[in-house]
């Protein structure tokens, strides 16, 4: 495990490295933006929380935050990153539409993505425990950030009955290899959401912010 900047990362990612010697906490600024359409500051998720760097600001803006991060080697990070946070809770899960077991495979496709622990992806048959998000049962959700290389889709589909019952602001990464990895279109998560009824009201590349 390095430390670059004051934040825990894998020995094998450059990747972030190179970011966090260059920029800090580069994701503050248009998460900042994100949670300016926040209407309910009880309980925010933050799915795909990597090292933490979202659930960091996310933990000084909202009462409870509950984090997902399947990796092991950045999950460690994570919890050391987060250590000083008491509410922050941490899920070494998968989240997906049903329960599975998965496990998590590095993109390679291009020279550019080697050295990044922030873009490995789910695929089928593994030992991590995948479950949906509804299945945690959890109160209040204001706020929804969702980044999981192509997977959002089945993130949202094992959310729906929160999403109905809370109208929590949703952050989703749109456009990250969905027709190569699961065979789906990349704007299937705008449609989900639009369908549902949420309107997608900002754009931060490459995310896309929607509210009820």
């Amino acid at each position: 495990m390095q430390k670059v900047n004051g934040w825990h990362l894998p020995d094998c990612d450059v990747h972030f490295r190179d970011i966090l010697e260059r920029k800090g906490n580069y994701i503050e600024e248009h998460l900042v933006k994100a949670l300016d359409f926040v209407q309910n500051w009880d309980t925010a998720v933050d799915v795909g929380a990597h090292i933490g760097l979202c659930s960091k600001i996310l933990a000084t803006r909202f009462k409870t935050v509950h984090a997902f991060e399947p990796a092991p080697d950045t999950f460690a990070c994570l919890q050391l990153n987060l250590q000083n946070y008491s509410n922050v809770m941490l899920y070494r899960v998968a989240l997906g539409e049903g329960r599975a077991l998965v496990r998590l495979e590095d993109d390679l496709s291009r020279p550019t993505r080697v050295g990044n622990t922030g873009a490995r992806f789910v695929r089928e048959g593994g030992d991590i425990p995948m479950f949906p998000l509804d299945s945690r049962k959890l109160d209040n959700v204001g706020f929804l950030k969702i980044d999981v290389e192509g997977y959002e889709l089945h993130v949202l589909q094992g959310a729906r009955d929160m999403l109905i019952r809370d109208n929590p602001t949703v952050e989703i990464e749109v456009g990250k290899s969905p027709k190569d990895r699961y065979d789906l279109d990349a704007l299937a998560p705008v449609r989900f959401l639009e369908e549902m009824g949420m309107r997608e009201v900002l754009r931060i590349k490459p995310d896309r912010i929607f509210v009820w």
